[in-house]
């Protein structure tokens, strides 16, 4: 039997998804090596990794990732996490992009009408 793993390892889990199917028996540190050989063991800190089953899901942390070994029917899932900065990071961008979405509507409304004073 296999595991079906999904790993997303970039912020926008719909980017760079790739799906593998690996044998069953390997532990959960054996199949993030695998899933991901060239991640370094600092990023690791990074992954959130969680079994997924028709009964529900859970999240297994990093200190139990070398003892756990998923069952057939299991689905592991691989997902890069925001680190401490991450988070500011993910919001300056959402700020940035609204910023630039209502940008002619503000400049509008304080007067400017040229294109140049819009952009």
């Amino acid at each position: 039997m296999s595991i079906p793993v999904l790993t997303a390892p970039l912020l926008d889990p719909g980017a760079a998804r790739e799906r593998l199917e690996l044998p069953e028996g390997l532990s959960l540190a054996e199949i993030v090596s695998q899933a991901l050989p060239g991640l370094l063991a600092a990023d690791r800190s990074q992954l959130r990794v969680m079994l997924v089953s028709p009964t529900g899901a859970a999240v297994i942390e990093p200190r139990f990732w070398h003892v756990t070994r998923p069952k057939a029917g299991v689905q592991v899932v691989i997902r890069l996490v925001p680190g401490k900065g991450g988070a500011r990071s993910i919001l300056l961008a959402v700020v940035a992009v609204a910023a630039l979405a209502l940008a002619p509507a503000a400049a509008g409304l304080i007067g400017v009408t040229s294109k140049f004073g819009v952009a």
